[in-house]
């Protein structure tokens, strides 16, 4: 049987706020952090001058955390 479907796309995630805790960092942001850990940079460096929020403006870089992450 062929027929017609339509659907209506929601881009955010149905139930929740758009909160930046729940955003992935971006490429370039990921690629800083692979590169400063690549030049020996510690982890508490990196985490200390992730956390300088620029312009007054909160960015999700500025909540990243120590732990596993998967690129």
């Amino acid at each position: 049987m062929v027929g017609e479907v339509m659907a209506k796309f929601t881009e955010t995630h149905v139930g929740h706020e758009d909160e930046l805790r729940s955003k992935r960092l971006s490429k370039t942001e990921q690629n800083y952090i692979v590169g400063q850990l690549v030049a020996g940079v510690t982890n508490d460096r990196i985490i200390q001058d992730a956390r300088k929020i620029n312009n007054d403006k909160l960015e999700r870089i500025n909540l990243i955390t120590r732990g596993t992450y998967h690129i």
